[in-house]
């Protein structure tokens, strides 16, 4: 879920045990990076967290990173996602994660496609990292003739959009796929640029770019509460 506006964040470590430094329910909260503390020692407590920020995304699945990373590729540098657990811990880690060219009209071929550019390409560039996309391609196979006339279909399509999609005759099939059994099947389509992706990997890699822009990624961060107040700011409790 993610909110656009301005916002107040409540500072978790003021919750628990009044020490100021835990986090809700008294856990303690997440470490980032080491601090100094002036007498030789190291500060192992995070950071302060932001108490104003642009934007506060909540949730740390690979949609919430998703936004912070195309905000901050946007010009916005005042993000802040706040995730109850770890990263992915939700429906992201076991999600497919398939990634498919295949669709019926032009704008969902185009963001499909924009999605395997961004994991096969400008992620492991911008960041050094993996996303874990493997273009292994994809085939659908029918033995309908009204889902053949579908396959010409989004093939044309393909062809007006860039992307390339190849009819194939059983025999045709049964090459790119020798393990396939023909009988009975009127044809196939293959989408040679299709692959899947591993989720996790894609949302730390999506994360790491995010961090590179500015954005603030607070884990172990529940939010309790949202609440709007008569000028129309949010506090993200």
């Amino acid at each position: 879920m993610g909110f656009i506006g301005a916002f107040a964040v409540d500072d978790p470590r003021k919750a628990g045990d009044g020490s100021g430094h835990r986090g809700y329910d008294g856990a303690a909260p997440e470490v980032d990076g080491l601090r100094a503390t002036g007498d030789g020692s190291e500060d192992r407590r995070p950071p302060p967290m932001t108490t104003d920020a642009q934007a506060v995304i909540v949730g740390g699945g690979i949609m919430g990173v998703s936004l912070a990373w195309h905000l901050t590729r946007r010009g916005w540098r005042d993000v802040v996602l706040l995730e109850k657990n770890e990263l992915t811990a939700g429906s992201t880690w076991h999600a497919a994660g398939l990634c498919t060219h295949f669709a019926h009209n032009p704008t969902v071929m185009e963001m499909r496609a924009a999605s395997v550019r961004l994991y096969r390409d400008v992620l492991p560039a911008e960041t050094g990292e993996s996303a874990g996309f493997h273009p292994c391609g994809a085939l659908r196979v029918t033995r309908s003739a009204e889902r053949m006339a579908e396959f010409r279909h989004v093939q044309g399509l393909g062809r007006f959009m860039g992307h390339e999609f190849r009819i194939l005759t059983p025999e045709a099939l049964a090459q790119v796929y020798p393990l396939a059994r023909i009988d009975g099947l009127l044809g196939a389509i293959h989408e040679p640029d299709d692959g899947h992706v591993d989720p996790t990997l894609a949302t730390q890699a999506l994360a790491a770019g995010a961090r590179s822009r500015g954005a603030e990624i607070r884990r172990h961060t529940p939010v309790r509460a949202i609440e709007r107040d008569a000028s129309g700011a949010w506090a993200v409790h």
